[in-house]
C-alpha cells in the first residue's frame, strides 16, 4: 500500500480507531485478573457428561504445592495474553490516532484548520464548506492536497510512529525506493 492510499485510510478509520481506543481504555481499567482459584473451578476432567468430576480432589500435601503452583502460573498465562491482546489492539490504532494528529499539526495554516475541522472535529462536509467559505468540488481539492503533504510527513518519518515500511510499500519497488 503506498502512502497516499494508507493515509487515506488512517482519516477514513480515525473516528473508529479513537473510539475503539476509548473503549479499550475503559476495559483495561476495568479488567479484574482471573484468580488460580477461577481457573480451578472452571477446570474439569475431560469425557465427563452430566455430573461432571472436578480436577481438585484429595492429594498428597507434596502434590497440592505443585498443583496449586501450575494453576496460579496457569492463571498469569491468560492475564498476561489478555492484557498483551488488548494492548497491542490499543497500539494498532493508537499509533494511526497519533500519526493523523501529527500530521494536521504539520500542514500549513489554512490545511491545518481544514482537515482539524474535518477530521479530528469530525464535521460534516456541509458544515467544512459553510465555515470556509469553499464549494464541496473546491473542498475535496483542498483536502486532497492535504493527504498529499500528509503522505509525504508518512514516508519521511513512518518508522517514528511505529509503521513498517512493509505497510506503506505495495511490492511496487517506485515506492520502496522512496521510502
Amino acid at each position: 500500500m503506498d502512502s497516499i492510499k494508507k493515509v487515506k485510510e488512517m482519516l477514513k478509520c480515525y473516528p473508529e480507531n479513537t473510539k475503539r481506543m476509548k473503549e479499550l481504555e475503559q476495559e483495561m481499567a476495568q479488567f479484574i485478573p482471573i484468580t488460580a482459584s477461577e481457573v480451578l473451578e472452571m477446570l474439569t476432567f475431560p469425557g465427563k457428561t452430566g455430573d461432571e468430576v472436578r480436577v481438585q480432589r484429595q492429594r498428597s500435601n507434596n502434590r497440592i504445592f505443585y498443583i496449586a503452583t501450575s494453576y496460579r502460573r496457569l492463571a498469569w498465562l491468560i492475564n498476561h495474553k489478555t492484557e498483551r491482546e488488548m494492548t497491542e489492539e490499543y497500539e494498532k490504532a493508537a499509533k494511526e490516532v497519533e500519526f493523523i494528529r501529527y500530521a494536521i499539526r504539520a500542514l500549513p495554516s489554512f490545511y491545518r484548520d481544514l482537515m482539524t475541522y474535518d477530521i479530528l472535529e469530525g464535521r460534516h462536509w456541509g458544515e467544512v464548506c459553510e465555515r470556509f467559505s469553499l464549494s464541496g468540488v473546491e473542498f475535496l481539492r483542498k483536502k486532497e492536497k492535504a493527504t498529499l503533504r500528509m503522505a509525504k510527513t508518512l514516508e519521511r518519518q513512518y518508522q517514528y510512529f511505529g509503521f513498517r515500511k512493509e505497510e506503506l510499500c505495495d511490492g511496487n519497488r517506485e515506492t520502496a525506493g522512496k521510502l
